[in-house]
């Protein structure tokens, strides 16, 4: 009798969930990937996951029409918003700019399914721009419909001369928006209120709530005596506000903690009004910044941080390297209730944190280390993403470098189905590793789904059961060979360890494949192979004696 797909490869899912079970490297397949760009480059900033389970990514583009950039260019760089299906397969992309720099940064995908743009720009009123600039540098806000026509744009700023850059932007329950960044700039335009650090080289943050269209309704600063960087705005339950970032400031102005060292991580929260309620800062001996809020749905949030401290003030774990990940638990009211540390020998960049449905905890950004500390895999490039993911207590469950044969930096996620997380970044890989990709200019977007195997069930369009591709001998000692799947033309094969180390991966065009493995250690591997960009199943596992 026939079985099902699901019970041809039950023994091996069971043994896959035994044995990595504790903290150890998940054989991540990937499931496809896709690169955005064009002639010079692309800077990306974030990517969302869409109502209809596509994707839009965002950032600024300075190239002309080429590659997937299908809109000439303005100035010397621009809004640029990319728009896929559910497979990463582009359907649209538009453009908005001024005559000179105008820098995307934050977005979201509106309830109406348009979308509300944001960055800072120094272009005068030109081309997209029909807003009236304020000062040298303002926030740009630009909302399209659901195709990416642009329905609106406005500018928000100071004087002449004065600076506001734009960091992030959240949408609120009453349709309109909170818009936050940095100013070092006082009273004029639209800012109400002056600096507590008058010296014009230290920012406060800046928050402004418009309505829908637009139009302000109030803004609010708040800083201490020294430097203070924004860097993200959550909407809270409540319906107030809590604002992160970075603080080089001592008690004084709105900060009403002593500084822990360098620079601390420095959260402000406000009522509906953006009206401060209180702030908190947490930090070692050395620099924190923050970069990530994450609210849990017990009232609390999720804090992600880059930090270089050892144990000391707020910091209960020591750094591996120069500066790792680091999380905290609060409480409603910012007090901590845990912190938790992830990093390697080198330099870990915090990009975000977000969290599935079932409570566990991703962390993503970009590394700089070889395999040490928490990090199981080399780079293959100087800087690379990397990912972990922990339970609801912060215990690391498993942790992924996203490996090309690039430099990789400003790492997002999007968590999809259970088991699956697509990574963006902006690289300027070659093909190789996880990256099939030519590059179009000198970076470009570029986004990679992977799904844990131990979650796959072979129901994806981009995975194929196939059992015509074999490997042989099983046990093994110094070579084995692997016959491709019938019908495809090219195969990369990826041999990983029982840690999940990413031992060997290559591609190959030929019919049989024989494969080195005389270095290898004795002990149990698992062979992953894509056959014409799709993963194929069964995994397959072989001894080493």
């Amino acid at each position: 009798m026939k079985t099902s797909k699901v019970a041809r490869h039950l023994p091996i899912i069971i043994f896959l969930i035994f044995t990595y079970s504790a903290y150890g490297q998940n054989p991540m397949i990937k499931q496809w990937d896709r690169k955005f760009g064009g002639d010079y480059g692309e800077i990306f900033y974030n990517i969302k996951q869409t109502t209809d389970g596509g994707y839009a990514l965002f950032g600024y583009s300075e190239s002309p029409i080429s590659g997937e950039v299908s809109q000439p260019p303005r100035g010397s760089a621009d809004y640029w918003l990319v728009r896929t299906d559910s497979d990463g397969n582009k359907l649209w992309d538009k453009r908005f700019g001024g005559a000179d720099i105008d820098v995307g940064i934050a977005f979201e995908q509106t309830t109406d399914n348009g979308y509300i743009l944001g960055g800072y720009s120094i272009s005068d009123t030109s081309i997209d721009k029909s807003a009236l600039p304020k000062g040298y540098v303002d926030f740009w806000v630009v909302k399209t419909d659901s195709n990416g026509t642009k329905l609106w744009d406005k500018c928000y700023g100071g004087l002449p001369l004065a600076s506001f850059v734009l960091r992030d932007l959240k949408q609120t329950s009453d349709g309109g928006y909170i818009l936050g960044g940095n100013t070092a700039n006082g009273i004029g335009g639209d800012c109400s209120y002056a600096n507590w650090d008058t010296s014009l080289l230290s920012n406060d943050y800046w928050i402004i709530k418009i309505d829908a269209f637009g139009n302000k309704q109030w803004d609010r600063k708040f800083g201490g005596t020294g430097n203070d960087e924004f860097t993200v705005v959550e909407v809270c339950l409540d319906g107030g506000f809590l604002l992160g970032g970075s603080s080089w400031s001592d008690v004084g102005g709105d900060k009403t903690q002593p500084s822990r060292g360098v620079s601390d991580a420095w959260i402000v929260k406000t009522d509906p009004n953006g009206n401060k309620l209180w702030d908190k800062r947490y930090g070692g001996d050395q620099s924190e910044n923050l970069y990530s809020i994450k609210p849990t749905i017990d009232g609390g949030f999720l804090l992600g941080v880059e930090s270089n401290s050892s144990v000391n003030g707020d910091k209960s774990v020591p750094s591996n390297g120069f500066a790792d990940y680091w999380m905290l638990k609060i409480d409603s009211l910012g007090n901590k209730i845990w912190d938790n540390g992830y990093g390697g020998n080198g330099m870990e960049e915090m990009s975000s944190i977000t969290t599935d449905g079932l409570g566990n905890i991703y962390l993503c950004g970009d590394s700089y280390s070889q395999a040490s500390g928490d990090k199981l895999e080399n780079n293959l490039g100087v800087e690379q993403s990397w990912v972990v993911k922990t339970d609801f207590a912060g215990n690391l469950l498993w942790e992924k470098t996203i490996r090309t044969y690039g430099h990789d930096e400003r790492t997002q996620i999007v968590i999809g189905e259970e088991g699956c997380v697509t990574v963006a970044n902006f690289s300027d890989g070659v093909v190789g590793a996880l990256n099939s990709q030519p590059p179009r200019g000198s970076v470009d977007f570029w986004m990679v789904k992977l799904c844990d195997s131990t979650a796959v069930t072979g129901n994806s369009e981009s995975i194929l059961t196939n059992e015509t591709w074999q490997m042989y001998p099983n046990p093994a000692h110094d070579f084995v060979t692997i016959e491709k799947p019938l019908g495809s033309t090219s195969m990369e094969m990826e041999i990983v360890d029982v840690t999940g180390r990413i031992v060997k991966n290559e591609s190959y065009y030929g019919t049989n494949v024989v494969v080195d493995i005389s270095t290898f250690s004795p002990g149990l591997y698992f062979i992953q192979c894509i056959a014409d960009g799709k993963v194929v199943l069964p995994v397959k596992r072989f001894l080493i004696h």
